[in-house]
């Protein structure tokens, strides 16, 4: 009985384990296509509005610093001005996006 206990314990672990794993957010697979869709028009690879505006946020290495100096959660998660609502389908950012980024600069951001 104590066997099949500690066994079925493992094999929750395990379980547990993996799925913790398999839901980690990342740039890649879950934030990448929020900043294309939301902030590459002025914070991308367009080189007369890049000039004006700054930040290729495409661009990992420039996302990485604003990230580090704490503009990109300043804008993004506490002013909640970027997008500009005008410039982004007059909605700016929705909620559940927001709390994505938020969890994810929170687990420290992973590319």
């Amino acid at each position: 009985m104590k066997k099949r206990v500690i066994g079925i314990l493992l094999i929750v672990s395990f379980c547990a384990a993996f799925r913790k794993n398999e839901e980690k957010i990342t740039y890649l697979k879950d934030i990448k296509t929020i900043c294309d869709q939301n902030c590459s028009y002025c914070h991308g690879e367009n080189k007369y509005i890049y000039a004006k505006w700054g930040g290729d946020l495409n661009n990992w290495d420039s996302l990485k610093i604003r990230i580090e100096n704490g503009k990109f959660r300043d804008h993004v998660i506490v002013k909640k001005d970027m997008p500009p609502i005008q410039w982004n389908r007059g909605i700016g950012l929705p909620e559940n996006e927001i709390k994505l980024i938020d969890s994810w600069l929170n687990a420290g951001a992973e590319y």
